[in-house]
């Protein structure tokens, strides 16, 4: 926030705000302002974000990358290892899951066939058939016994 000059207060600016406002030139002149700085805020911020994404660009990408790929490189070690001390294959096929997904952050597909020799295969996906289902039809009579009960009995033959 900036000072007032010397000799001028919050109470003197609100009377000069007010005194521009009365007329449609000094409420347009403000309306304008304001849109104004926010264009010019705008234009910053927007400006700001280029320079982030040049400085970040494709080497903090690749860095990236290759971060991802010695993750999931040491994630395989582990999940061999683990096999080899016959531990749980679930745990064992946790791990690689993890690891095909670090590849694929990198960019990467390996990992992904990796399976279990004695393992089943996986369910197939369950599929469920849309019919289209009618409505049973309402006996005249039945509605119009319905319709004669009082409102709190009607409700509770639909709880």
């Amino acid at each position: 926030m900036i000072p007032p000059p010397a000799g001028l207060d919050e109470s003197d600016y609100q009377r000069i705000e007010d005194a521009v406002m009365e007329t449609a030139r000094g409420r347009w002149f403000l309306a304008e302002f304001a849109r104004r700085v926010r264009a010019g805020d705008t234009a910053r911020i927007l400006e700001a974000i280029e320079r982030l994404e040049r400085a970040s660009g494709p080497a903090q990408f690749e860095m990236a990358q290759a971060h991802a790929r010695g993750i999931g490189e040491r994630l395989m070690d582990v999940a061999f290892q683990l096999r080899a001390r016959s531990v749980e294959p679930d745990l064992c096929r946790a791990v690689e899951r993890e690891a095909s997904a670090a590849f694929a952050l990198a960019g990467e597909s390996r990992g992904a066939d990796l399976a279990d020799p004695f393992e089943p295969p996986p369910p197939a996906p369950l599929t469920i058939e849309a019919r289209p289902v009618e409505a049973a039809p309402v006996a005249r009579d039945g509605l119009a016994a319905l319709e004669a009960k009082p409102p709190a009995e009607r409700l509770l033959a639909f709880a």
